[in-house]
């Protein structure tokens, strides 16, 4: 468990960076967004190949934003969970390979379901 938490915070710090360097201004709540569906879509991941219950998927995404200092209403967009559904499908079976989230066509899909117009 304790090498599955190490990947995992090592691609939560990944995928912190991507919109960054994606999105040349960003503003607080887009970066909000992003990051939570990215914290959704690994989760799920996790969750889809047996590593995590329901209980702990919720337990974890709820941390890792309050940790962030991000309200947990963000969670509730829908926008954010279409994206997490995104992330997690595009993730497949590596659930820390953070360089498809890097991948030109996932990102202007993810611009379109934000309604980011950049």
């Amino acid at each position: 468990m304790t090498r599955i938490l190490k990947k995992y915070f090592a691609f939560l710090a990944i995928i912190q960076i991507f919109p960054v360097i994606a999105v040349p201004v960003m503003t607080d709540a887009m970066r909000e967004e992003a990051y939570a569906a990215s914290v959704i879509g690994a989760n799920l991941c996790y969750l889809k190949k047996g590593r995590l219950d329901e209980k702990t998927f919720v337990l974890n995404v709820e941390k890792v934003i309050k940790d962030k200092g991000y309200s947990l209403e963000v969670l509730n967009k829908d926008e954010v969970q279409k994206v997490g559904k995104l992330v997690a499908k595009k993730l497949g079976n590596d659930c820390t390979n953070g360089k498809v989230l890097q991948n030109e066509d996932f990102l202007f899909e993810m611009f379109k379901i934000f309604n980011w117009n950049i």
